[in-house]
């Protein structure tokens, strides 16, 4: 506690004291310590201090770290958008944070993804019209609103990572 407070100078033990207790912290330290207060529309957990919204995970690393270099994030090991413990946290770049993201398999893919044409049912459709043989990549992609280049990758399998068949 004494480093704590050595290190986290650029907040006072009233702040101290009021972000704690808006944390869950479980007796095994290696947990996720839950943020329990207000969330921001991302999911992240918030505290005001000076006027400001800052995102709680970025204060708890700031607590134990000290401050944040200017441009860094603060990515989350496992993934908790609501996590607190410090040991789960560490400073990145942009880059980084996009890296951690595909490693992780989290990107949008699929229907998930905003910029995507097509659903898995069209995917399945398309698949199963190549496989009876009646439509040429250009034939497909001009029905499904997508180029030939984009069919072809879907037909096999370089996008849209489904079964073959339908």
């Amino acid at each position: 506690m004494i480093e704590e407070r050595r290190i986290a100078s650029m907040f006072d033990d009233e702040f101290l004291s009021r972000f704690w207790k808006k944390v869950e912290i479980p007796d095994d330290n290696n947990q996720c310590w839950i943020w329990k207060a207000a969330t921001n529309s991302k999911g992240y957990g918030v505290i005001g201090i000076q006027g400001k919204l800052k995102l709680a995970h970025r204060v708890s690393f700031e607590i134990t770290n000290g401050e944040i270099p200017e441009g860094m994030l603060i990515l989350h090991r496992c993934d908790n958008r609501l996590c607190c413990n410090s040991i789960h946290l560490f400073l990145g770049t942009h880059l980084d944070n996009m890296a951690d993201m595909v490693a992780k398999g989290r990107q949008a893919s699929g229907e998930k993804n905003a910029r995507s044409k097509l659903t898995i049912e069209a995917v399945k459709e398309m698949r199963s019209l190549y496989l009876n043989g009646n439509y040429s990549f250009k034939k497909l992609g001009e029905e499904f609103g997508i180029s030939s280049t984009s069919t072809r990758g879907i037909i096999r399998g370089d996008y849209w990572k489904l079964p073959l068949a339908a």
